[in-house]
């Protein structure tokens, strides 16, 4: 699976399109792992194209890339459920991207590539984590909580740490169910 470099987000996107999602991290760091970069990416598809073309994502990167790899560790993105989901998978050439249907924190859930990308799915929001090791995935799975809103970078803005209070964010047992069938 391709990587892609809450609070609820609702508002315009760049073109006006309203944006519904919620955003969630993990706190300021996880296995020693420290947040050290945020993202807000706000892109609209262009006239025309389709709407999977769109890209409304906040990313929480954790750790520094090591070595040849250009990825992070570890990285928690919220997405609009519409944009981003299973069901979108299937490039009609190559077949569906192969995933396993599984149950995180009470919602529905796809773990990719062996269990290093998990996708949740719940509410309005695809939250997606990507990492170096399927341990390190599930257990920022279960360290999800919602974002404060001065813990979510603004569009184009970069957030090189979190408040000392995104740590006493609860971290909730179970999320909400999703809005749509995600696959």
């Amino acid at each position: 699976m391709k990587r892609l470099l809450g609070r609820r987000r609702n508002g315009p996107g760049p073109t006006g399109r309203a944006i519904h999602r919620d955003v969630y991290n993990v706190g300021t760091a996880i296995d020693g792992l420290e947040m050290n970069d945020a993202t807000q990416t706000c892109v609209d598809p262009e006239p025309g194209t389709p709407e999977v073309e769109a890209q409304h994502d906040v990313t929480y990167i954790y750790g520094e890339c090591v070595g040849s790899s250009k990825l992070p560790p570890l990285e928690v993105q919220s997405t609009p459920i519409g944009e981003k989901h299973a069901g979108l998978y299937n490039d009609g050439l190559l077949g569906q991207y192969p995933y396993e249907k599984t149950t995180i924190k009470g919602v529905p859930a796809a773990s990719f590539d062996a269990g290093a990308a998990l996708e949740i799915y719940t509410g309005t929001t695809t939250i997606t984590i990507y990492g170096d090791e399927a341990g390190l995935v599930t257990r920022a799975a279960g360290r999800l909580r919602p974002a404060r809103e001065p813990d979510v970078p603004a569009p184009g803005k970069v957030l090189n740490a979190l408040s000392a209070a995104a740590d006493a964010v609860p971290v909730p047992d179970a999320l909400p169910e999703p809005v749509i069938d995600p696959f």
